[in-house]
């Protein structure tokens, strides 16, 4: 078996390791911070509701460009966010998990206390799945690097700061394909919006 082979065999569970773990740190800390915001402001964002519902609220003054453009640049900027902790060992990218899991919280608490649970979730299907999957590829890239030294480090003594490079090679590749989805999951929003769905 030539080298190249023997080091690619080698490397490919610890890699599957590493996107595993950080699989679930991504996904668990984005959920707990989603979670627990909705519940905390669940009070807040009823109460807002009926005041827009009343019209003591402007609710105008929160709607954003609904364009595909306008969607994925602020897609694209979280993505930006999560993905940038690849470098330093994953730090930003625990810090934008809490960032959009707090605004993914309160968007989700407000929007269900508006229009109930069926109808946000009939409204959103058809885009949510894209950024969703988006924004958790996009945190995992963050996070790989780190996670890949580390389960290399311990279960086979590889020198971290090799495996660091290859997982930030892999954490690319993940980002490129969560801003493709960001641009489909924004074309479709796009849409939606404009029909007022």
């Amino acid at each position: 078996m030539r080298r190249g082979t023997a080091d690619a065999a080698l490397e490919r569970p610890q890699l599957q390791l590493a996107l595993a773990v950080s699989a679930v740190l991504a996904c668990g800390l984005l959920a707990a911070t989603a979670v627990s915001t909705a519940a905390a402001s669940a009070g807040v964002a009823t109460e807002n509701a009926a005041s827009v519902a009343r019209g003591s609220i402007d609710s105008s003054v929160l709607s954003t460009d609904g364009s595909a453009l306008g969607i994925a640049a602020n897609n694209l900027a979280a993505l930006a966010l999560l993905a940038a902790g690849a470098p330093v060992l994953g730090s930003l990218t625990l810090v934008g998990i809490a960032l959009i899991g707090i605004g993914v919280g309160v968007s989700a608490a407000s929007v269900v206390a508006a229009l109930g649970a069926a109808e946000t979730i009939a409204r959103i299907a058809p885009y949510i799945v894209f950024e969703a999957a988006a924004v958790l590829l996009a945190a995992i890239a963050g996070l790989l690097p780190t996670a890949h030294a580390v389960t290399a480090w311990l279960r086979t003594g590889r020198q971290p700061g090799r495996a660091y490079a290859d997982g930030l090679g892999y954490g690319l590749r993940l980002t490129a394909a969560a801003a493709l989805l960001v641009v489909l999951g924004a074309l479709i929003e796009s849409i939606c919006v404009a029909r007022g769905a």
